[in-house]
């Protein structure tokens, strides 16, 4: 049975595109042909049958993984991946709570899940938030696999030291860490606004229902396609990408602050520079 040795479980909005190409360009790593297979929270049902199929192009590859970035949040998700995976290597990606707030918001908007302004929109979709407040959430995995088993990496770093990144994760998956990915300074699926909400709407659901009866693999397939992309959005510049004013993220800031020092006791080290 093929079964994945390492899994990267979140959050969101956190590099999870990138990372999935990185790791998939390695030739020594195997991962699935769609990233967020969601199989230990959504689709559990489907059983470990179904689960294996998703790496049948796994041949050789010392490395073999999934990238599903639900994970992290899921107390199910993790008691079934001890129960089934119980010496998985785990990665997480971390990001200045804020901004991976903001940018969650700008993915609903984008496809017209939400109009509302930003602070309305917490009332209606709480995972701007709560998939920001990263403690608990690993504290439950360290718990359940140890500190050993976990890699982290801080987003930031993605864009100022790639190489340092990638290296690092290449020795956690104890494959060649020398290999230096074509894509290694490019963004994946940058932030971007929909050409038409409508439109961008009904791929979105579209991608649910494909998702829904078992067939990820194709809409791994159609997120990839840069054609359908630049059909769909148009990415955000410099001049353009909202922000979020001022008075709101030092109230965000001031949010998120007690759950990042609970961040640093869990796993003994400083992440204060997730919130500068």
């Amino acid at each position: 049975m093929t079964l994945p040795n390492f899994l990267f479980i979140g959050p969101d909005k956190s590099g999870s595109s990138w990372l999935y190409e990185i790791l998939r360009s390695h030739p020594d790593v195997c991962v699935t042909p769609a990233k967020d297979l969601y199989f230990f929270d959504k689709n559990f049902h489907r059983g470990l049958r179904w689960y294996e199929a998703q790496f049948a192009s796994c041949r050789c590859e010392s490395a073999i993984g999934e990238v599903a970035h639900d994970y992290l949040f899921s107390p199910e998700a993790c008691g079934r991946i001890r129960e089934t995976l119980p010496n998985v290597r785990l990665i997480v990606s971390l990001r200045n709570p804020v901004d991976r707030a903001f940018s969650t918001y700008l993915f609903l908007k984008r496809h017209g899940l939400t109009t509302a302004p930003f602070r309305e929109a917490l009332a209606t979709h709480p995972e701007i938030i709560t998939n920001s407040l990263y403690a608990a959430a690993i504290e439950r995995y360290v718990h359940t696999f140890g500190r050993n088993h976990l890699h982290v990496i801080r987003f930031a770093d993605i864009a100022s030291s790639p190489i340092a990144v990638t290296g690092a994760l290449y020795r956690f998956l104890d494959v060649e860490a020398t290999h230096r990915p074509a894509l290694l300074r490019k963004k994946i699926l940058p932030a971007a606004r929909a050409r038409s909400v409508p439109v961008a709407y009904a791929a979105k659901q579209i991608a649910v229902a494909l998702r829904a009866i078992g067939l990820p693999a194709v809409v791994g397939h159609l997120k990839r396609s840069t054609t359908i992309q630049r059909m769909l959005y148009v990415p955000y510049t410099s001049d353009d990408y909202p922000q979020l004013d001022d008075e709101e993220r030092a109230r965000l800031t001031a949010t998120f602050s007690p759950d990042i020092a609970r961040l640093e006791a869990i796993l003994g080290e400083s992440y204060s520079d997730l919130l500068t």
